[in-house]
């Protein structure tokens, strides 16, 4: 009798357990996207770029993202303090990033990930993604390497008229 009660909490708890995770209460459900691209020499002499991350809640619970930052070699997010920006459950917001590019050739070519952290109503985390890379001429290229490229190109492209 107390196997079978001990059999039948596991599974409720283990049915629970799915309800929250699937629900993104646990761990969101994001998808990531980034556009956008405006390069600039700042006051400090470094290379800078904009990048707008489009962030949707593919959840039915909402979540508050409290940070965005990564560790890329050439890399690096002059603002990591980002805003905490609220997205509903199936719902969309974008975050504007400051990315610094320290060296166009330390990049590297293999995609890596974006770490963000976050909030629910039931927990707070850390969680790290990849973003598709995006393709050019039908050749899939990493985010951070289509990132750099472009601000180093663009870079070159106005010392050199």
């Amino acid at each position: 009798m107390r196997l079978r009660a001990a059999m039948v909490a596991a599974l409720s708890l283990a049915a629970l357990a799915a309800v929250f995770w699937s629900s993104g209460a646990i761990t969101p459900h994001i998808h990531w996207g980034a556009t956008g691209l405006f390069t600039y020499v700042d006051e400090n002499g470094e290379l800078t770029t904009h990048l707008t991350i489009d962030v949707e809640n593919e959840g039915i619970t909402p979540f508050v993202l409290t940070g965005i930052s990564t560790d890329i070699p050439g890399m690096r997010f002059a603002d990591t303090e980002t805003k905490e920006v609220t997205v509903s459950p199936g719902g969309f917001e974008m975050v504007k990033a400051t990315v610094v590019i320290t060296d166009c050739t330390a990049v590297p070519h293999e995609p890596q990930p974006l770490r963000y952290t976050y909030r629910t109503w039931l927990h707070s985390g850390t969680a790290e993604t990849v973003w598709d890379s995006p393709r050019i001429g039908g050749v899939p290229i990493a985010w951070q390497q289509w990132l750099s490229t472009g601000a180093c190109s663009e870079a070159v492209r106005d010392v050199w008229p």
